[in-house]
């Protein structure tokens, strides 16, 4: 199917007509593609490019914020040295103000030590001489008083070989008289413990005989008992018989009534 110009549909049994729009209808449709290709590759270069130009734009960004970083890095490393040096600058300026004064305070210290060093050696002369003086005043003393302590330890031996005299005499009579006291005492506690044993075996003596003498009298009254127990009653006996009291039978003692016993009762 071909159109003409005029836009009417025309149907054509014309083999060569045919063959014609189909040639026509492919070169149209290669136009087309062609077309769409192109465009594609349009969109694809546009595309491209915007990438493209994105990415140098931040690039270029970067560049940028890096180039203002290494500024800012420079300006401060500038301002760092600047201050470095100033410090530096500072601290060099101290340091020879310092030398300086350490140098005058040398020499002054100098100064001071050459006076004092010529003070000093005077003093010593000085001293020196003295020294000697009291040194020869003091030879002069020690002999004097060497001499005097020579005397006065002559004098003290002989009062010490004196003293030791009288001490030695002083002991020996105290030791005599120690000795005399000692035997005293001695004859004393010897006179005083035989005292003492003659004392113990007399009450020795004296508590035996007691005791022995007690002992007798128990064994008297026992046996006694035993004969009265054997005996007969008081008034069992005769008239003239004794009383175990020692008075007759039928007589009073002076009481009103008779003395009663308890065996008279039939008691032990």
């Amino acid at each position: 199917m071909l159109t003409p110009h005029n836009g009417q549909q025309t149907t054509d049994k014309n083999p060569l007509r045919q063959t014609r729009d189909n040639i026509y209808s492919k070169q149209k449709s290669k136009q087309k593609s062609k077309q769409k290709s192109k465009q594609k590759s349009k969109q694809k270069s546009k595309q491209k490019s915007k990438q493209k130009s994105k990415q140098k734009s931040k690039q270029k960004s970067k560049q940028k914020s890096k180039q203002k970083s290494k500024q800012k890095s420079k300006q401060k490393s500038k301002q760092k040295s600047k201050q470095k040096s100033k410090q530096k600058s500072k601290q060099k300026s101290k340091q020879k103000s310092k030398q300086k004064s350490k140098q005058k305070s040398k020499q002054k210290s100098k100064q001071k030590s050459k006076q004092k060093s010529k003070q000093k050696s005077k003093q010593k002369s000085k001293q020196k001489s003295k020294q000697k003086s009291k040194q020869k005043s003091k030879q002069k003393s020690k002999q004097k008083s060497k001499q005097k302590s020579k005397q006065k330890s002559k004098q003290k031996s002989k009062q010490k070989s004196k003293q030791k005299s009288k001490q030695k005499s002083k002991q020996k009579s105290k030791q005599k008289s120690k000795q005399k006291s000692k035997q005293k005492s001695k004859q004393k506690s010897k006179q005083k413990s035989k005292q003492k044993s003659k004392q113990k075996s007399k009450q020795k003596s004296k508590q035996k005989s007691k005791q022995k003498s007690k002992q007798k009298s128990k064994q008297k009254s026992k046996q006694k008992s035993k004969q009265k127990s054997k005996q007969k009653h008081f008034q069992d006996m005769a008239p003239n018989t004794k009383v175990p009291d020692g008075r007759m039978d039928g007589r009073t003692d002076g009481r009103t009534t008779p003395k009663q016993y308890p065996s008279a009762y039939g008691g032990g």
